[in-house]
């Protein structure tokens, strides 16, 4: 070993003290409790003394200078610093203070270098010894002595999470009007001390283009420890090639590290699949008649700015047969009234091939959201079997949702003092609680994630929802009013699990 080799130079040694004491960065020099001492003034002798460095964790730096003191009476000339790092190599690092060679006389007392520690890995059984050796003259004979260090690694604590993690404000985008746009924000937070590259990849789809991300570029370079957030739009276009109401689009992340370790390359830390789920609502344009028949998935969509919105559907007879239509209702007729129907509001009136109706309907809201309901018509066809005519009853329902995006300030559940939801358990496998205390006035609907309604309620102050439903993720909403009949509004996720 390097330092047994020096041990014969070291003969007729002069007597010097050697000690440790903080950084010189400090304002104040305080000498370590194993401080060594060289007593013997005329023969040989080296002595090693251990100090100690950390623990630290990978990426930090722990810095201490070295003293020397002259005991001798004849100067003492220091030439050259010789570090061996030991058995990690690169996380010793030396410094001379002041520039060599450097005369020490009698008594002199010499801060000669300062030594950092800098491990590069996190290991709790890692221990790195360090080896300093001085060479020089006294009287015009070589000599050389050293001292001897410790650096001890701690774990970091971040190294139990992953490099990044990605949270979204909210998975699910809408139910919009189509041609209307939404945005949700997706947070990136490191949790390491290196550099990490962010990209895109594997099955990430866009859904023709419908989800769009904003405020970042991939690949994306995170610096350590950084937090950086980014905003994904959903943008339905009713011009687009392949007009939907249901989108679903993906995006997957990768978050890459470039870094040898015991001998092996690593790159991809961890990754994220995140699906979005985008609700549109398809346009009910007045140039556009919903073809009178039976199971008809047409949605009737109308907007609301105001506390109350009139809006009239147009319907055709497409059929080959007379309609005579006999009855036009809602469903619920909570949300909406039907105010108006042409040709007349007297029924039953008749409806020839390629004839039209209308429908007027009212929504009267008092907070943002999405509200639904059904447009119920019922009407007798004539129909033949060769021989006699025969009436038969069809009844057609059209889905009714009218979004109210404006108007009194939906407020967020627990931006209030004294309102605010809870829902629990979360995930659940039976019945769930949604607790609102102070929301007066309140109406519990649960959403599938395609925006139907599956349950609705209204409550005060808490609602037990029997989760007799299919698996997955479903939306919350609680809508009412706060102690100051200001609009109340909250959209909670509950996972069911079976």
């Amino acid at each position: 070993m390097k330092m047994l080799r020096f041990l014969p130079v070291a003969a007729g040694l002069l007597a010097a003290v050697m000690f440790f004491s903080v950084s010189t960065s400090r304002a104040q020099r305080l000498a370590l409790s194993d401080t060594i001492d060289y007593p013997i003034p005329d023969t040989a002798g080296v002595t090693f003394g251990i100090h100690n460095f950390g623990p630290i964790a990978a990426g930090q730096k722990e810095c201490h200078t070295i003293w020397l003191r002259n005991t001798s009476n004849d100067p003492l000339v220091i030439k050259s610093i010789d570090v061996n790092n030991g058995n990690y190599y690169g996380w010793w690092t030396d410094t001379a203070i002041p520039p060599l060679p450097v005369l020490m006389l009698h008594n002199d007392i010499v801060s000669i270098a300062e030594i950092c520690f800098t491990p590069g890995r996190d290991d709790s059984s890692a221990e790195s010894r360090l080896v300093v050796y001085f060479s020089g003259t006294v009287n015009g004979k070589e000599v050389s002595f050293g001292t001897s260090a410790l650096g001890y690694i701690t774990v970091d604590t971040n190294l139990s999470k992953p490099c990044v993690v990605a949270t979204l404000d909210n998975s699910l985008w809408g139910p919009l009007i189509i041609d209307g746009d939404i945005s949700r924000t997706m947070t990136l937070q490191s949790n390491r001390k290196d550099s990490i590259e962010v990209d895109t990849y594997g099955s990430s789809t866009t859904d023709g283009g419908t989800f769009v991300t904003s405020g970042i570029t991939f690949p994306y370079l995170m610096a350590p420890f950084e937090k950086k957030s980014f905003t994904v739009s959903f943008s339905p276009r009713s011009n687009a090639s392949i007009v939907k109401y249901r989108y679903v689009g993906e995006l997957d992340l990768a978050f890459k590290m470039n870094y040898y370790d015991s001998g092996a390359y690593y790159q991809i830390c961890n990754s994220t699949y995140n699906t979005l789920a985008g609700v549109a609502i398809p346009p009910t344009a007045d140039s556009i008649s919903t073809a009178l028949n039976a199971g008809s998935t047409d949605v009737l969509a109308m907007i609301s700015d105001n506390s109350v919105v009139t809006h009239t559907f147009f319907f055709k007879n497409t059929g080959t047969t007379k309609l005579k239509v006999t009855n036009v209702s809602l469903k619920n007729g909570k949300s909406f009234s039907i105010t108006n129907i042409t040709p007349t509001s007297t029924l039953p009136f008749t409806l020839s091939t390629g004839d039209g109706m209308s429908v007027t309907v009212t929504m009267s809201t008092s907070t943002n959201g999405v509200y639904y309901d059904e447009v119920i018509i019922t009407a007798e066809a004539a129909t033949t079997d060769g021989k006699t005519d025969v009436q038969s009853v069809t009844t057609m329902n059209f889905a009714l949702q009218g979004l109210r995006k404006n108007g009194a300030p939906a407020r967020v559940g627990g931006s209030s003092t004294n309102e605010h939801v809870s829902i629990y358990p979360n995930p659940s496998h039976s019945t769930v609680t949604a607790a609102f205390p102070g929301v007066r006035n309140a109406t519990v609907t649960v959403m599938n994630l395609v925006g139907s309604v599956v349950a609705r309620q209204v409550a005060t102050d808490q609602w037990i929802w029997n989760a007799d439903v299919p698996a997955g993720m479903y939306v919350i909403q609680v809508s009412g009013t706060d102690a100051n009949g200001n609009a109340f509004f909250s959209n909670d996720r509950c996972v069911i699990e079976k």
